[in-house]
């Protein structure tokens, strides 16, 4: 299907300027040098105050360092916890389709924790109450996370601290810290903000901000199996009224999710999904439809007027995943079942046993 394989590679682009130099695909931030670009970097010396332990300079060395892609925020968030020592943590990006804060990449958190810490945007604005600065849970305000950290995790940890990251002022993002050997220090609040902006700039101005806008395009979520079967139906009826094919693909991307994971120590299987759906979803956009379902799988759904090429599609839809996450030489290959109507059927009932 022509032209796919071209909306796959405008995900990688951006509206925003490139933000870090050195290389074709690495971040910029000479530009962080310049207070006007930065208001928060203050030569006051209230600011450098207390700024014993931290050093700005090496952690704006170690952003420079990093390539612009699908591992960016990781490796910024490798950086952060190495520079200030975190040995408990996670990124977390908004998912604008649940409104919850959900992991990216995390450090040291249990399986438990991991499943369960899916942050709700409402929590987070409530918390933060319009400020910009970090904010440190303890004694009875820790009570708020009981039900998003492990029993365990959730006894052994003192304080939850939690640092915004904002993109021409929205909050998109927010950086969770249980345990940094810098907590004590009276510098630590300064140390995060400044760190935590450092990235929000870099992100903001990097290829990887585009897929915000990715996001923001896919509207589904999981149904359960007899919700999407009935809309189908409606879809399926329209489109023999308008003497139209429909072709659904469904895919089990659990290999594909299990590999990722594997190769980018950290990276959480909720977000790789996502991600994967975003794509596919921008792919398709204005000729078919993406269903989230349960059990790893997706399902594709498009319309067409004359019988699909889906070997080629399968190809550009394999390449495009393989190209997105950086992976170049060997990737698994998609595993899918395809269903045609009204070749295969005139009902949704033809893809009951494979949902």
């Amino acid at each position: 299907m022509p032209g796919l394989l071209d909306r796959a590679k405008k995900i990688r682009n951006t509206n925003f300027p490139p933000a870090i130099s050195s290389g074709p695909d690495a971040i910029v931030i000479e530009e962080f040098d310049d207070p006007k670009t930065l208001n928060f970097l203050s030569d006051s010396d209230s600011f450098r105050e207390g700024l014993t332990g931290f050093h700005e300079e090496s952690f704006i060395s170690a952003l420079r360092l990093i390539n612009d892609g699908i591992e960016m925020p990781g490796e910024m968030f490798d950086a952060f916890c190495q520079h200030l020592l975190v040995d408990t943590g996670s990124l977390l990006f908004l998912d604008q389709d649940t409104r919850m804060f959900a992991p990216w990449v995390s450090k040291g958190l249990d399986e438990t924790t991991s499943h369960r810490l899916r942050l709700p945007l409402e929590l987070i604005l409530s918390i933060f109450d319009n400020s910009k600065d970090p904010v440190f849970l303890n004694n009875g305000d820790k009570e708020s996370f009981r039900n998003y950290l492990s029993i365990r995790l959730f006894d052994l940890t003192d304080t939850v601290t939690l640092i915004p990251i904002f993109s021409k002022d929205q909050l998109f993002g927010l950086i969770m810290v249980c345990d940094s050997r810098y907590s004590s220090d009276p510098g630590f609040p300064d140390y995060l903000k400044f760190a935590s902006e450092i990235i929000g700039r870099s992100i903001e101005g990097s290829r990887f901000s585009s897929r915000s806008s990715l996001n923001l395009s896919l509207s589904t979520q999981i149904q359960d199996n007899n919700t999407i079967l009935s809309i189908i139906d409606t879809h399926i009826q329209e489109a023999l009224n308008k003497s139209e094919r429909l072709t659904f693909i469904i895919f089990d991307i659990n290999s594909i999710i299990q590999f990722i994971e594997e190769q980018h120590s950290g990276l959480d299987s909720y977000r790789i999904k996502k991600d994967i759906l975003a794509l596919l979803n921008t792919m398709i956009q204005g000729i078919g439809e993406v269903f989230d379902l349960a059990d790893g799988k997706a399902l594709l759904e498009l319309f067409s007027k004359t019988p699909l090429k889906e070997n080629l599609l399968l190809n550009q839809i394999q390449i495009s995943i393989q190209s997105f996450f950086h992976h170049q030489d060997y990737f698994p290959k998609i595993k899918a079942t395809i269903k045609r109507i009204p070749d295969d059927g005139m009902e949704s009932s033809i893809l009951r046993d494979y949902l």
